[in-house]
């Protein structure tokens, strides 16, 4: 906006200067620049002026050597000087240096009463831009730039901050960032809302402005040594003089020196329950109802959040005693990643479903194990009191009712043996046809759902999805099992009787399959186990546990 009102101003001067009612004024197209040496990677302007004539279809030259920003802004104006009156029609274009060098612009056109006018050519002259390579901070200079880190020294997944800061103890008419340096060799959250009010800091004696351009959260991903290269900003430094401010800032391009941030590995040994949280840590626990009978359940609730790295982390262990048990790995309702404050942060919400296996009173105390970067050292967090898990016998089984006294005799007791025995025959052999059947059924579905070969495991998952819809819950997952346990014994090369979570997660970590699959994997079985064999509701309906076991195959890789 600035610039458009110098170029007004200018305009203003020439119209002064010029003789309104000239004719070969009239019918000339002016081309100037509003400044008459631009630095290179500065911005500036270019307009194309006509006075006291109506043109019209405006075509601009190509502006080769210059990076076009906006326009064209079409202006137009009136002047009044010692009564008479005056018009102005200009385009204005914004354009960026790029390279030092002189440039000469072709002439712009326009059409004035049927007639094609040209514009002169604008010779443009482009200097070397007056460079500061920023010393750190402590530096006598007026203006420069730091890059900085909020430490120089970081163990691996810990968070440290980059900032690119600007120091003046001059007047600058704005600064802009136009190059960063690479972070690839970190895991980089760049931040949206650090704090980006002007600070003020004494450095030898010398008071600065200091502004914040720019700040980014790093994790390292391994032990060694990091060079962060430097990062370039744009200023602008007002011009001396009266008319100074008529031919804009004077642009400074100016840049940080390289920072080396020491990455340590994380002191040995790690502890086993270690869960890779490096930073500082909250943790809290809610427990459901702990007073339970022996076919229930009860949900452990854990809560973290911290600025370590959020790859890194991985849900704790629960150790139980012997007598409660719990899927290997928990739930998890919700996890992000967030901005607050001076760090990035992320929060994760896990749950543990815990069965118990027989009646009791059970006591034990959660402990988990993450890295303090405060004192340098490995933390134990566990509740302030034990968990009491009460648990009771299961749902008593009703008592036979007591027999009833004899009836009284009626007609049909008099019914002779041999009119009975027919019937029995009927029932007998009505039983036996339903109970092989039954058996019959049961082998015809085991054998579809054998998972032998590429096409019948397609014609397994074709068969879940009908008895999703169609077949009782118990009999759907009593499918559902048997064709899960198949497809991961197959898949893994573990005999079926051998088939333990333990060996199918070795076995899956030796065919690469990534932690997260197969923590889904078993999870997977562990809900199908309960839905069968403890009448318990599952997380995922019957065709939403159909449909995870496609994706979960497409990872693990399909049969054959």
């Amino acid at each position: 906006m600035q610039a458009r009102c110098r170029f007004l101003l200018l305009l203003l001067t020439v119209g002064l200067s010029s003789a309104p009612g000239s004719r070969a004024w009239a019918q000339t197209l002016v081309a100037k620049s509003s400044s008459p040496e631009i630095s290179m990677g500065s911005r500036f302007e270019v307009s194309f002026s006509i006075q006291n004539v109506r043109a019209s279809r405006f075509t601009a030259p190509e502006f080769k050597g210059f990076r076009y920003i906006a326009g064209p802004f079409e202006q137009r104006g009136m002047t009044i000087v010692n009564g008479k009156t005056s018009s102005h029609q200009s385009w204005v274009f914004e354009l960026e240096a790029l390279k030092p060098g002189n440039y000469t612009l072709d002439p712009a056109r326009v059409t004035v009463g049927g007639k094609a006018v040209e514009s002169n050519r604008l010779a443009i002259k482009v200097v070397p831009p007056r460079t500061a390579v920023s010393k750190n901070p402590g530096s006598k200079e007026d203006l420069f730039v730091s890059g900085e880190l909020s430490s120089e020294m970081a163990w691996i997944g810990q968070q440290v901050t980059f900032s690119v800061k600007l120091y003046t103890s001059v007047a600058v008419e704005g600064a802009d960032l136009i190059e960063l340096p690479s972070l690839d060799s970190f895991y980089a959250r760049e931040k949206q809302r650090f704090d980006t009010r002007v600070q003020y800091q004494t450095l030898n004696g010398k008071k600065y402005a200091v502004k914040t351009l720019y700040e980014a959260a790093l994790f390292s991903q391994k032990a060694g040594e990091y060079t962060i290269d430097i990062a370039r900003v744009r200023a602008g430094l007002p011009r001396a003089g009266a008319m100074g401010s008529l031919f804009g800032a004077t642009p400074v391009l100016l840049q940080t020196q390289p920072v080396t941030l020491t990455v340590r590995e994380l002191p040995q040994p790690v502890p086993a329950a270690f869960c890779g949280a490096v930073g500082r840590y909250e943790w809290n626990l809610e427990t459901g109802n702990t007073n339970i009978r022996a076919d229930e359940a009860f949900t452990l609730k854990i809560t973290t959040s911290g600025d370590g790295d959020p790859r890194r982390f991985a849900p704790p262990k629960l150790v139980l005693p012997e007598g409660l048990d719990t899927d290997d790995a928990p739930r998890i309702a919700e996890s992000d990643e967030y901005e607050s404050g001076e760090s990035w942060k992320h929060t994760q919400v896990m749950e543990y479903l815990v069965l118990p296996s027989k009646p009791g009173v059970y006591t034990f105390t959660p402990e988990w194990q993450y890295f303090d970067t405060d004192s340098n050292a490995y933390r134990i967090w566990k509740p302030s009191q034990p968990i009491v898990v009460q648990v009771s016998p299961g749902a008593p089984i009703k008592a036979l009712p007591e027999p009833a006294a004899p009836l009284e005799k009626s007609p049909l007791d008099n019914i002779k043996p041999w009119v009975l025995l027919p019937v029995t025959i009927f029932l007998s052999v009505f039983i036996l046809w339903w109970w092989q059947r039954r058996k019959r059924q049961n082998r015809s579905l085991e054998n579809t759902l054998r998972p032998a070969t590429p096409h019948s495991n397609i014609q397994n998952i074709a068969k879940l999805r009908q008895l999703a819809t169609t077949a009782p819950a118990r009999e759907f997952y009593h499918a559902f099992l048997l064709h899960w346990e198949h497809y991961l014994a197959y898949k893994t090369g573990i005999a079926h009787a051998d088939l333990t979570k333990q060996n199918l997660r070795q076995k899956l970590e030796k065919l690469s399959v990534p932690q997260n699959t197969t923590d889904e994997a078993i999870q997977l079985w562990n809900q199908a186990e309960l839905a069968l064999f403890a009448g318990q509701t599952p997380q995922l309906s019957p065709l939403a546990c159909v449909e995870k076991a496609e994706a979960l195959e497409k990872v693990i890789g399909p049969i054959g």
